[in-house]
């Protein structure tokens, strides 16, 4: 049977133009609920609930009721609900996936080394590499690695290597406790770091300097002329330093100029004789004065040789006995003036032995609160400002850039400040005047040294 389908049925509701269908057709019935409601609240609290205070409701308990404490159960992990979930248990086995499996025996190597070399399979050997079985154990070569491979990596430079801790970590020591002998075995060695002091620890710079007063894009005056003369005096040094540095490049490179032209300098009042002066030879030629003449060794005739040799003969045995007789009394003689001046020295200072005593022991005094004060100076120097101008490796630490504005160049005005500076170059900085790095300098590439020649082929001059 088919159903017929018409339009959708409309909402069907009364009219409400007149009085009396509206008191017929509203509905307020939540409305006097909720005054009815209200009512119920004054007649039971005297006022509306909504209208009282917080103080008024609400009432927080800080002691409780030890008698409700009484009667209420104890804390039961045994009564969670998870608890007793977990407490449900299957009388019946669980279900296994897979049969249970045979029990492993254990096979040693030597076992299972030979066992390989039947089936002819690659044995491992060390640093995971193959061993040809057809050689094994031939030679002197280790199979294995060496006890020093195996502990590779656990030496410690500040470890103590006494006998009695190399057999305690051996095993071989006596231990009173099970710990004592376990520890140095599981635990990491602790690395004792040397015992010098740290440059850094002296230094109480901050990491990041507050700038100047001048750096301002609208300073104070006297601040912005103090950091514009701090600017001046740091240039003025830098052109002396430069300027003196020329000096001594002009003078090496004036004595060089003079070594090339032959020009030979002295000190002042020197005289140098030119090497035009000549000195005349015997044979009456000219000889250069800086040019030494030899003599000409004369050869002795057979006679002047035989009477030298006699006189040589009859004067020995008296310069001989003479010698004999002179040498006992020059000793004598100069042990003697030792004697007497060592005997006068020690005279001397026992006279002024305490005045010497006393002043050596000032002198030393002096010289070691000048000491400490220099020392106390330098670490109160490098403690408010760092390492600035000292040198560490190759390199001096500088001091850094001042970065300061002329009076025309200031802006007074946000919108139009420039930046300047360099944060990276002054976090560098900051590292090394507190010395945490080392000083650097920018390694730039290196000029070539030879020139290179180009020439052109001879195919190339040949014109058509």
């Amino acid at each position: 049977m088919s159903k017929t389908v018409g339009a959708p049925s409309q909402h069907s509701q009364p009219s409400r133009k007149g009085k009396r269908a509206w008191r017929k057709n509203v509905d307020i019935g939540e409305i006097e609920a909720g005054i009815d409601s209200l009512r119920d609240e004054e007649r039971l609290t005297g006022a509306q609930l909504h209208q009282k205070a917080n103080q008024d409701l609400f009432q927080i308990d800080v002691k409780g009721d030890e008698q409700l404490k009484r009667t209420l159960p104890k804390y039961d992990r045994s009564q969670l609900i998870s608890s007793k979930i977990l407490a449900q248990r299957s009388a019946l086995p669980a279900v296994f996936s897979r049969a249970s499996q045979k029990p492993h025996t254990l096979v040693s190597r030597e076992e299972k080394g030979r066992l390989l070399r039947m089936g002819k399979r690659k044995v491992k050997g060390p640093f995971n590499s193959f061993l040809d079985p057809s050689q094994l154990g031939a030679g002197s070569a280790m199979l294995e690695p060496t006890e020093a491979v195996k502990r590779s990596g656990t030496y410690n430079v500040w470890e103590d290597t006494s006998a009695a801790a190399r057999d305690r970590v051996k095993g071989k020591g006596k231990y009173t406790d099970p710990e004592e002998f376990l520890l140095p075995l599981v635990s990491r060695p602790s690395i004792k770091a040397p015992d010098t002091v740290h440059p850094h620890s002296g230094i109480e710079l901050p990491a990041v300097a507050p700038p100047h007063q001048g750096t301002s894009y609208n300073p104070l005056e006297t601040a912005h002329r103090e950091l514009l003369l701090t600017a001046h005096e740091r240039e003025l040094r830098l052109e002396a330093d430069a300027a003196k540095f020329e000096g001594v490049k002009q003078r090496m490179a004036a004595a060089r100029q003079t070594v090339a032209a032959g020009i030979e300098s002295g000190a002042s009042g020197m005289v140098i004789d030119s090497e035009d002066t000549a000195v005349e030879g015997e044979n009456g030629t000219e000889v250069p004065q800086d040019r030494v003449v030899p003599k000409v060794p004369v050869r002795k005739t057979q006679k002047q040789r035989r009477k030298a040799a006699q006189i040589l003969a009859e004067e020995r045995p008296i310069l001989s006995f003479v010698a004999n007789l002179i040498r006992p009394l020059k000793i004598l003689q100069r042990r003697a003036l030792l004697d007497h001046r060592r005997h006068k020295r020690f005279l001397a200072a026992m006279s002024s032995a305490k005045s010497l005593r006393a002043q050596v022991a000032v002198s030393v005094r002096r010289r070691l609160a000048a000491l400490e004060a220099r020392r106390a100076a330098r670490a109160e120097l490098v403690k408010h400002r760092g390492l600035i101008g000292q040198r560490l490796g190759k390199h001096r630490i500088q001091e850094g850039q001042v970065d300061v504005q002329l009076g025309e160049e200031l802006t007074e005005s946000l919108r139009e400040l420039k930046p300047q500076g360099n944060l990276f170059r002054d976090r560098f900085l900051s590292l090394q005047h507190r010395a945490l790095v080392e000083p650097r300098v920018p390694v730039l590439p290196k000029r070539r040294r030879t020139r290179i020649k180009e020439y052109e082929k001879h195919a190339w001059k040949r014109f058509e």
